[in-house]
């Protein structure tokens, strides 16, 4: 199941200083996004086909997509 997220184009890094800022901005923008779905109620997460474990399964480590893996 995918979510839609609204995500900055951001440039390929150019050096470790720049590659540093994205992934921190990257990070962010995940973290935002987690405390987000997070503070929705059941009943609004259900509307968009969505479940409390389902918000769980992303951010752990056991899944596969490297863009969502956070604890």
């Amino acid at each position: 199941m995918s979510i839609l997220r609204r995500t900055r184009l951001i440039p390929p890094p150019r050096n470790w200083l720049s590659a540093l800022c994205q992934a921190w901005l990257r990070h962010r923008a995940q973290s935002a996004t987690r405390e987000l779905l997070w503070s929705m109620s059941d009943e609004r997460l259900k509307d968009i086909g969505l479940t409390r474990g389902d918000i769980k399964r992303l951010y752990t480590s056991d899944y596969r997509d490297d863009t969502l893996r956070h604890r």
